[in-house]
């Protein structure tokens, strides 16, 4: 939330809808505190009645494609790891994504499924940045 135009910034959040009842109302409580504007999938949005909506839209196909560059972010629920990888490698940006989850069975497939330059297990994706891998400082 600290530099949302960063390009290694987090633009779609995918959850495995079994983590839904668990995860999903702390997570949009902290977007929502942070003032994070929320395009999220008809099944996200039919668990967020008891939250202001006003900060909170549903998606459109395009959102999954869109670089922000501001606070906001787009959610959507997924059955598997494999629709995450499909997902991303459909509309990601190729440059860096991310998974969090204790399964290393999981972690491993989509290490290894996701097209991206860089691809991180219960990391940050704010790691890949040109400072970071010693090559000087971001200049966008």
């Amino acid at each position: 939330v600290n530099y949302p135009a960063a390009c290694n910034s987090a633009e779609t959040l995918l959850l495995h809808r079994a983590i839904l009842s668990t995860h999903l109302s702390p997570i949009v409580t902290s977007f929502l505190n942070a003032k994070v504007k929320l395009h999220v999938d008809q099944e996200t949005f039919s668990h967020l009645s008891s939250f202001d909506t006003s900060f909170i839209q549903p998606c459109i196909p395009e959102d999954f494609d869109t670089e922000y560059l501001d606070l906001e972010i787009a959610i959507r629920v997924v059955d598997d790891v494999e629709a995450a990888i499909q997902h991303i490698n459909l509309h990601g940006s190729k440059h860096t994504d991310a998974i969090v989850t204790e399964n290393e069975e999981t972690a491993k497939r989509f290490m290894q499924g996701v097209d991206a330059a860089g691809v991180y297990w219960n990391a940050s994706t704010r790691f890949a940045d040109g400072f970071r891998y010693g090559f000087g400082a971001e200049v966008g």
